[in-house]
């Protein structure tokens, strides 16, 4: 009989702690977990181009200043994602511009077929065009320090911090190889730090003083039909070009304000 009371009492034990739950749960509701929202601080935009369109702006961008720019492609590059060359050519010297590049009197091409043909076939044909010394001063704000050619670096700048214009530059002639063509014509292969261009096109700085930055990357070929080969430049790609506030990434660095915070250890994360 001692046995039955007991199981009867922890039976009523039982019903009397749910009975006690349910009242607590009634009676006494949790809120959700709620506060103040933070302000989502976007430190950068994109906008979406193809590399193309994005030779084509530089180029009209850059007959503002001289009308030696005959164009400039971008293509995708291994070693630095995109690459930039700047084509130029002797053009006639137009009030208001910068004259580029010049043809130097000491090159000058033989009158007979034989003699053309000659100086074809050597490097210093090849080398028509000299930067001017204002093209210089211009153009040396948009090199790079180093670029890579058959994945050799290649660097642009001297000890002295002055430009390498024998790396940054290349000389090629179109046309002309003809017996009975026309004379070949001159140009001057330029590499442009594409980074350094866009904050000219684009701005560095805005009315509030920020400063920006500006990052390309390649997103895929313009068309499905074309194979995605690095360096191919007969292909336009699709690419996105971020400008970067450069304040904004700091303070989202410093999201503490002051604050002291526990800091846990990277491998904590691990346990999980």
């Amino acid at each position: 009989m001692a046995t039955l009371e007991n199981v009867e009492l922890t039976n009523f034990d039982k019903k009397q702690n749910t009975t006690d739950k349910k009242a607590t749960a009634e009676t006494k509701k949790v809120d959700p977990l709620e506060f103040d929202t933070i302000e989502f601080k976007a430190a950068s935009g994109s906008i979406y181009t193809t590399t193309r369109n994005l030779g084509a702006s530089i180029a009209q961008t850059l007959r503002r200043v001289s009308d030696d720019v005959v164009a400039c492609t971008v293509y995708p590059d291994p070693k630095t994602g995109l690459k930039a060359t700047l084509i130029l050519t002797n053009k006639p010297s137009v009030e208001g511009k910068t004259k580029l590049v010049v043809t130097p009197k000491q090159k000058e091409i033989g009158k007979g077929v034989f003699a053309r043909m000659t100086e074809r076939s050597t490097s210093d044909f090849r080398q028509l065009l000299e930067l001017t010394d204002e093209g210089q001063a211009k153009l040396a704000d948009i090199i790079p320090a180093v670029y890579f050619r058959n994945n050799n670096p290649i660097y642009n700048f001297k000890q002295d911090g002055t430009v390498n214009w024998t790396n940054a530059s290349k000389d090629f002639v179109e046309g002309g190889y003809s017996l009975i063509g026309g004379e070949p014509h001159a140009y001057k292969a330029i590499i442009v730090d594409l980074p350094k261009f866009l904050q000219k096109m684009y701005g560095r700085t805005n009315e509030k003083g920020e400063t920006f930055l500006y990052t390309v990357n390649v997103v895929r070929p313009e068309s499905n039909n074309n194979y995605p080969l690095v360096g191919q430049t007969n292909i336009s790609y699709i690419i996105q070009i971020t400008q970067i506030n450069e304040a904004i990434v700091e303070a989202n660095f410093n999201v503490t304000n002051g604050q002291d915070v526990d800091a846990f250890s990277p491998s904590f994360t691990k346990q999980f």
